[in-house]
């Protein structure tokens, strides 16, 4: 026997039917939100995270670059020192002095 239904009743049956389709849907929602929010989150987090390794490796090239500069620098500077000095004693005729700095 399938029983029959009044008109109320299939009435009030739809009516919390779509109640409660539109609670869970509401919740549904709501913890989309809430999941997006937090991916959102920790894709802010990342990326900060990523920005700072790239400054931190910029700088720590740019510090190598300095340094790699500065050691040219010096050794220039040496190098001009030298020649200035094998120059000056190659004019005042000092041979022991030009074969000591050749040993150098």
């Amino acid at each position: 026997t399938v029983p029959t239904w009044s008109p109320e009743q299939v009435a009030a049956g739809t009516k919390i039917q779509a109640r409660a389709r539109g609670f869970l849907a509401r919740k549904h929602f709501k913890e989309e939100r809430a999941r997006k929010g937090a991916r959102d989150a920790e894709m802010e987090k990342l990326r900060q995270a990523a920005f700072m390794a790239e400054v931190q490796y910029e700088r720590k090239m740019e510090a190598k670059r300095r340094k790699k500069q500065a050691e040219e620098a010096a050794r220039k500077k040496k190098e001009a020192k030298l020649k200035r000095e094998m120059l000056e004693a190659a004019f005042d005729g000092e041979v022991s002095e030009l074969e000591r700095m050749m040993g150098e």
